[in-house]
């Protein structure tokens, strides 16, 4: 059982609109911590028989763990020396809201940071453009496929009027190109 999930900057934007007491500041403060890498939780471990989980540690998971970009290169985690003290602070504090809602599962969720840009200056993840990337950890690879229709105004169906998400071009029943 492997589980990756990716945690876009625009989660906290989401996260904080949604948020009645957190103000301005607060999102910026945070935002200013987290945009200099791509965050991604991910838990690895084998079922056994009966259901029980026995979960891979982290430094086993870190060894194996990457971030591939659109043209195939590859990222490894930041080291934990390489951390903002902030995002470290961040992330502990994230670890026992895990925990306390997935119970074991959350308990050995762990996050890891790759860098936001390449050598180029350029994005390596963004969730409100066209793009593609994944991250594989052992043998298992993920795909990502941006933009994510959850951050994007829904699209019309002309033939019938329904909505569907934001990222679709094309009406999947009629195909047709969707406004």
């Amino acid at each position: 059982m492997t589980v990756v999930g990716w945690v876009p900057e625009d989660f906290w934007r989401v996260s904080f609109e949604q948020t009645p007491k957190a103000t301005q500041t607060q999102y910026e403060e945070l935002i200013k911590v987290v945009k200099p890498n791509s965050v991604f939780a991910a838990i690895d471990g084998k079922i056994g028989n009966f259901g029980g989980v026995t979960f891979t540690s982290e430094t086993s998971i870190r060894s194996s763990i990457k971030l591939i970009d659109a043209q195939r290169n590859t990222y490894a985690p930041l080291s934990v020396e390489n951390v903002n003290a902030d995002m470290k602070n961040f992330l502990a504090m994230m670890k026992p809201v895990l925990a306390n809602m997935l119970g074991p599962m959350g308990q050995n969720m762990n996050f890891f940071l790759f860098p936001a840009k390449n050598s180029a200056g350029q994005n390596i993840t963004d969730a409100t453009k066209e793009g593609t990337f994944s991250v594989k950890v052992a043998n298992s690879e993920f795909k990502f496929r941006t933009p994510l229709g959850s951050l994007l105004v829904p699209k019309v169906c002309p033939a019938d009027g329904e909505k569907l998400g934001g990222a679709w071009k094309f009406c999947p029943w009629h195909g047709v190109k969707l406004k």
